[in-house]
């Protein structure tokens, strides 16, 4: 436990504060985002958000970052539209701001690299409209 101790409004603040920038704001898109830019933005300091964020999440706040980058990820990856996108170009549009941290921050949280989740979710596809005929 840390010894800094912050009070459960206080905590509840700075919550909002977060979930607010990255749901409605969708700040964790931008390449760059750290802890000390959204703690200055909701107005209070790294330690406390920190704190704040590890004890509602139970995650890191980079752990959170790439958690909801690879999210939006996941949804470009199987959409038809960004079916001709790169692997790069799809790292770059949820904030990454290369190819080799995206690739191993996706197979962290999903198992698999893009390209092998793609693939999956295209032959699945394949499969499921070959089936309706």
């Amino acid at each position: 436990m840390s010894s800094t101790h912050l009070s459960n409004q206080r905590q509840k603040e700075i919550l909002l504060g977060f979930i607010e920038l990255m749901d409605d704001k969708k700040v964790y898109l931008m390449p760059g985002i750290n802890l000390n830019i959204i703690a200055e933005m909701i107005e209070t300091n790294r330690q406390y958000l920190s704190q704040t964020i590890n004890n509602y999440y139970h995650q890191n706040f980079n752990q959170i970052i790439n958690t909801l980058r690879i999210r939006d990820a996941k949804l470009l990856l199987i959409e038809d539209k960004f079916e001709k996108y790169t692997i790069e170009s799809i790292a770059e549009s949820v904030g990454f701001k290369n190819r080799t941290s995206f690739i191993s921050a996706f197979k962290k949280v999903c198992g698999k690299t893009p390209s092998e989740f793609r693939k999956e979710m295209a032959d699945s596809n394949a499969k499921m409209e070959n089936e309706n005929y």
